[in-house]
């Protein structure tokens, strides 16, 4: 009996005297995991490998099947960069992996990384944020689960190609379902006054989606007629109002039908006469439009108006001895563009 033992004790020293320089090779198994980790002297060796493997998996369940691993870890060829070559096979599944790393620890918590991960692909690991295995391949375990996007603990700085960070897509503008807005826009009339006329306009909007209501306050400053030599008269148009629309709206557009009604007052002051005593009239005019904004940030917002207002009164402005200087269109045309500011 002694004799067989001791051919098979010489045959393993001369296979091993074989194994080429610097290279150490060993076939380990743990649980669901048949490992089999070269790596030359002063990298982490076989052993430690797996019991960092096993570090990962503390908490994990069994696979549900067995995984077989090969890895090979081995210097670069001229730039101080290290490679790891890894196989990974579980059932009918197998992949091939290849990494580059600044050094052999990096390299080799790449590996122990991929391997934890085929075993368990919900992996939890004490990392703070989430981060991709370090391939470009999901792992082969409960692939219909969830997407591999498991925690692991990142590798060092300059670690192994492929474990960086994702960019991530900016959040898109939602409306709130509620708010308050304010606005300023440059208005431009056509048909209030004597002559195409430019004012401003203020709103204090409220959002009740899908409406939009605002409350509004309009001035055109004095528009000058004349209706004989150096004689004539100056009107103007100051006026509050009230407008709703009903909006649809996308991640950054939003725009809708409006309606509502102007009220003011029409001043007119004559010149060139000893009458220089002012007049004012009512200006109640129904308004028919289109709204519509452009979101720059979540904040504030690009805003263009178009609007039709049909005068219910329309004054006539006379100078006495004269004649008429002025009465408002039956249509009259408003464009307006601004900002609004969410409050």
């Amino acid at each position: 009996m002694r004799g067989p033992a001791a051919l098979l004790t010489a045959a393993a020293a001369v296979s091993a005297a074989l194994t080429p320089a610097g290279v150490w090779a060993e076939g380990l198994s743990a649980g669901s995991l048949e490992l089999d980790w070269r790596a030359p002297p002063g990298c982490p060796d076989g052993p430690a490998a797996l019991q960092r493997i096993r570090s990962l998996l503390a908490s994990s369940p069994e696979a549900p099947e067995r995984v077989t691993a090969n890895a090979t870890v081995a210097p670069g060829p001229t730039d101080g960069s290290w490679t790891l070559d890894l196989s990974t096979a579980q059932g009918e599944r197998s992949f091939q992996r290849s990494v580059r790393a600044g050094s052999c620890e990096e390299a080799t918590d790449a590996g122990v990384l991929i391997i934890a991960l085929a075993i368990d692909p919900d992996l939890k690991t004490p990392s703070a944020e989430p981060s991709e295995p370090p391939s470009a391949e999901p792992p082969p375990a409960k692939a219909a689960a969830k997407p591999a996007t498991s925690a692991a603990e990142p590798a060092p700085k300059g670690g192994a190609e492929g474990q960086r960070d994702q960019p991530r897509a900016p959040k898109p503008r939602t409306a709130k379902p509620v708010g308050l807005a304010a606005a300023g826009t440059a208005s431009a009339d056509l048909g209030s006054l004597p002559r195409p006329a430019f004012g401003a306009q203020g709103a204090l909007a409220l959002e009740l989606l899908p409406l939009h209501l605002e409350a509004l306050i309009t001035f055109f400053p004095p528009a000058r007629e004349t209706i004989a030599p150096e004689r004539g008269g100056d009107i103007d148009l100051i006026a509050g109002g009230a407008r709703g629309c009903y909006f649809a709206r996308g991640e950054r557009l939003a725009a809708g039908a409006c309606g509502g009604v102007e009220v003011g007052s029409l001043a007119g002051s004559g010149f060139g006469t000893s009458w220089k005593e002012t007049r004012t009239s009512l200006w109640l005019a129904p308004r028919l439009g289109f709204l519509g904004s452009y979101a720059l940030s979540t904040d504030a917002a690009l805003r263009l108006g178009l609007e039709a207002l049909l005068p219910a009164s329309r004054p006539v402005f006379f100078l006495e001895n004269v004649g008429r200087v002025h009465q408002p269109a039956a249509l009259v045309g408003r464009l307006e563009i601004g900002l609004e500011l969410a409050l």
